[in-house]
């Protein structure tokens, strides 16, 4: 890794979540799929996330901050991802899913304070702050089970910096 890539990680003092691409090897039961594309998410202190992110309508650069909901679902996808279902022989519970999702309501909140809001007016995907459809729906979730992230934990270096690529 470059100098160059490395300060990109940590620029404006944030820990910036970069994109990464890789053929992954998902063990299933009986057998495995291999060379498997995915992309994924690391940090500059080389966390990965637990799920992922489509980007469905352009946005200019710049730090967006998602809606509360999508914060939601996404904390959902993270508590999921980690849930070996092979290893236990269990359903997901629905009303406690639904208790989780409360408290990680009541704890992220609807609203943004001003000193936030004003900053980033244009970058909030909400539809409380936002009248551009295209805006609000731009970044999808994706949910990552365990196998998935298995696979990416066990891969060894990056096949595309999808962040390098893009800027070609």
């Amino acid at each position: 890794m470059d100098t160059d890539y490395g300060m990109l990680r940590f620029e404006g003092g944030i820990d910036w979540w970069l994109p990464q691409r890789g053929r992954i090897t998902i063990e299933l039961d009986y057998g495995s799929l291999e060379n498997v594309e995915r992309q994924w998410y690391v940090n500059g202190n080389g966390v990965k996330l637990s799920f992922g992110a489509q980007k469905y309508f352009s946005l200019p650069p710049g730090l967006c901050i998602p809606d509360s909901e999508w914060v939601v679902d996404m904390r959902e996808a993270e508590a999921e991802a980690s849930i070996d279902y092979d290893a236990i022989d269990a359903e997901i519970d629905y009303s406690v899913l639904e208790k989780f999702r409360e408290h990680v309501k009541k704890r992220v909140g609807k609203r943004l304070p001003q000193f936030i809001r004003k900053p980033f007016q244009g970058y909030i995907l909400s539809p409380q702050y936002e009248s551009d459809g295209n805006k609000i729906h731009a970044i999808g979730l994706e949910k990552f089970d365990l196998r998935t992230i298995r696979g990416i934990n066990k891969l060894e270096g990056v096949v595309e910096e999808t962040l390098r690529s893009s800027e070609k």
